[in-house]
């Protein structure tokens, strides 16, 4: 698999970092089920964690674990290990909310002493989950070595939850929010070992891990009709993705160590912004594609290395011959 990146800074356009991939092709109820590669991430706020010895931690902007400690019902301390990422959407049903709206009431509610269900037994548990990221912030409600009492009941004991805001099954969600979930599930893939794959499903004995996986795929979440967070989210966490190719990747896969080139009438894309076409019988100057070029182009055509190698080769290759010169016979096949 390749790997991907993107620059950015607090915004998705700006935040700085390098993303590992997504998808191989296989099918899976929601979409592609695949891998996607980890690597390293910038700073923000508060630590995303407070384990010690996992290297280098991305940061946190609310931390709203000394509210909801208080609240013992919200909260165990039975995790059993980490094998991978639950995904969530808040879905207060409230059409027209904003990603900032639906966190800002999602933070209210993990933080409520109302937020709690009296089961027969005399058991009692609140809905929570680890993480919330809404409006481009990330909020801490337990930390990772405690497990929620209830986000996807008995997963919950080997996997984060994550929940991401989300009014509505039919709402966009916020870029930023996305960004945001593969900036915190690649400092969690680094720090607990799991690969960066969709996971089709995990069954009631946690058959099914290590990875990521949709409460929707899970077996409480099916057997209780849930549907986060639905396909909208992985259609734009896997575009995401493929938009985060990392120069590096770009400049050994797609072009190796640089190729010179004349710009042709048709291929414009591959080249520099503003470079003039060369008609196909005259001499013209020779441009040196880099890296940076190809990750342009890549951008602006939705050609990315999460066709692979050879996909990726085929689609550059096809689009340099749909555009050869008019006059000249056909190439011999090699």
């Amino acid at each position: 698999m390749a790997s991907w990146a993107s620059s950015s800074s607090r915004s998705v356009a700006a935040r700085s970092r390098t993303m590992g991939p997504i998808m191989s092709t296989a099918s899976g109820r929601n979409g592609l089920v695949g891998e996607f590669l980890t690597s390293q991430r910038c700073h923000r706020g508060l630590p995303a964690a407070d384990r010690a010895g996992h290297g280098r931690r991305m940061r946190i902007d609310e931390d709203l674990w000394p509210q909801v400690r208080l609240h013992a019902w919200k909260w165990q301390m039975s995790r059993r290990s980490v094998s991978g990422i639950i995904w969530h959407a808040t879905r207060s049903g409230i059409p027209g909310r904003t990603a900032a709206e639906e966190y800002q009431s999602a933070k209210w509610w993990f933080a409520s002493p109302n937020n709690c269900v009296l089961l027969e037994n005399g058991t009692a548990y609140g809905g929570i989950a680890n993480y919330l990221i809404g409006g481009g912030r990330i909020l801490r409600a337990v930390p990772e070595d405690l497990v929620p009492t209830y986000s996807a009941g008995v997963h919950d004991f080997v996997a984060i939850s994550i929940e991401v805001a989300q009014a509505t099954a039919g709402d966009p969600f916020d870029p930023r929010d996305i960004a945001l979930c593969h900036e915190l599930a690649d400092e969690l893939a680094r720090r607990y070992g799991f690969p960066r794959r969709r996971i089709p499903f995990v069954d009631a004995a946690n058959t099914g891990w290590p990875g990521e996986v949709g409460h929707e795929d899970t077996a409480q979440g099916r057997r209780q009709g849930k549907t986060d967070p639905g396909p909208r989210f992985w259609e734009q966490y896997q575009q995401e993705a493929a938009r985060m190719a990392t120069l590096d990747d770009l400049l050994a896969v797609v072009v190796g160590n640089g190729i010179d080139a004349v710009c042709r009438p048709g291929t414009e894309d591959l080249f520099p912004p503003g470079t003039p076409p060369i008609p196909w019988d005259d001499d013209g100057p020779v441009h040196r594609l880099t890296g940076a070029a190809a990750l342009e182009y890549a951008k602006r055509t939705g050609i990315s290395l999460a066709l692979g190698l050879q996909r990726t080769q085929r689609a550059l290759g096809a689009h340099l011959g749909e555009h050869r010169n008019p006059t000249a016979p056909p190439a011999s096949p090699s």
